[in-house]
């Protein structure tokens, strides 16, 4: 069996940050990067891996805080990791580095050209260049990992947001979102190949893709929420085009291309690189996230 390194890990209070510190325990050293005293942090360094996972993602920020943060402290942090004898920065990055949207027939690989939409999108797509820029001669290996829409017990955002109006038995518009194809990742599988890039020797200075490997559609997977929550998915008859119109015209335009739109990740780097394989099947994860949300949203809410 290979022996994981002791990992610096940042971002461990966040979703995933905190099953990575779980699943890694001791072998872990968690830092924050909110205070600027990380600079002179004791914890040692050398012959460690570094998991980049925080980062300023899901907020209303302007695009110089996006920058300040995902850009510049993320190359100072490396530079940081270097100067202390890291072998190796893994920096979680996003598939909205990429952009937003993939043709059906299509998954996007880790060379496809980027095309960020958003503040947040570009400036994970400019952390990684600076990365790649400034580290490609050094001994510290960088390594790229972009995932999808990552679920799991615990999440958040627009997922929880359906649970909740499947368990309160509102209506959806199922089968004008039956036609697209989505990539997600469960939250296990992601800490996976986090795990698994910490100590492969083939891992170094590459970007590798995460997803189940079973894209979707929005329509399935509500469908499969409502039955792990043990509802019965109710169906709102409208047809595409209102509904476009209809959240143009709220201003949710983006939030509905990512509900109608198509965009899917290619893993097959991940997969004969690294000889990655997604370790829990997308119905089991949703279980466990559906499990959790019974048993610690619901309870303790108003739906």
């Amino acid at each position: 069996m290979t022996e994981i390194p002791h990992v610096i890990l940042t971002g461990s209070s966040g979703f995933l940050g905190q099953a990575v510190r779980q699943s890694l325990g001791k072998r872990a050293s968690c830092l924050s990067l909110r205070d600027p005293s990380w600079k002179s942090n004791p914890s040692p360094v050398e012959g460690s891996v570094v998991v980049h996972l925080a980062g300023l993602a899901h907020q209303r920020a302007r695009e110089e805080e996006y920058h300040r943060v995902n850009v510049e402290l993320t190359l100072a942090f490396a530079e940081w990791a270097e100067q202390r004898g890291a072998k190796r920065f893994i920096f979680f990055s996003s598939s909205k580095a990429l952009g937003e949207e993939s043709p059906l027939s299509q998954s996007l690989g880790p060379e496809h050209p980027c095309r960020p939409t958003d503040p947040y999108g570009q400036s994970k797509q400019a952390a990684e260049e600076a990365l790649r820029a400034r580290f490609h001669n050094s001994p510290m290996e960088i390594v790229i990992l972009r995932a999808p829409l990552i679920y799991g017990p615990g999440v958040k955002g627009n997922l929880l947001w359906l649970m909740r109006l499947l368990a309160s038995g509102i209506p959806m518009p199922i089968r004008a979102w039956r036609s697209n194809l989505r990539s997600i990742a469960g939250l296990s599988n992601v800490v996976s190949c986090i795990e698994l890039c910490l100590h492969h020797p083939d891992a170094g200075h590459r970007t590798f893709h995460i997803s189940d490997g079973e894209d979707v559609s929005t329509g399935e997977l509500i469908c499969r929420l409502a039955e792990a929550l043990g509802v019965k998915a109710r169906e709102l008859p409208l047809g595409p085009c209102f509904l476009e119109k209809f959240f143009r015209g709220i201003g949710q335009g983006e939030l509905y291309q990512k509900l109608a739109g198509n965009f899917r990740l290619d893993i097959q780097d991940t997969r004969q690189v690294l000889g990655w394989r997604p370790i829990t099947p997308m119905k089991d994860e949703v279980a466990k996230m559906v499990k959790y949300f019974q048993n610690t949203v619901i309870p303790n809410s108003i739906i």
